[in-house]
């Protein structure tokens, strides 16, 4: 919750926001199954997933070059 929690979009650096996982966490127990809401939900975490694959795929290369 350091960011602010916040479910508004920033203009600015210094605003409050709200994380991907912690939009999921307070939003999933109020979206019923299957609707619109759901499926955005779930599709930020698949966007959330991607991200963080990425991420550990370009670390993982990183120190397989540092290795050799």
């Amino acid at each position: 919750m350091v960011t602010g929690n916040a479910a508004i979009m920033p203009t600015t650096l210094l605003q409050p926001v709200r994380t991907i996982p912690a939009t999921i966490a307070a939003e999933l127990g109020e979206a019923p199954f299957g609707g619109l809401h759901f499926k955005a939900l779930f599709a930020l975490g698949c966007i959330l997933f991607i991200m963080t694959l990425l991420i550990n795929l370009g670390v993982e290369q990183v120190s397989n070059r540092r290795k050799l």
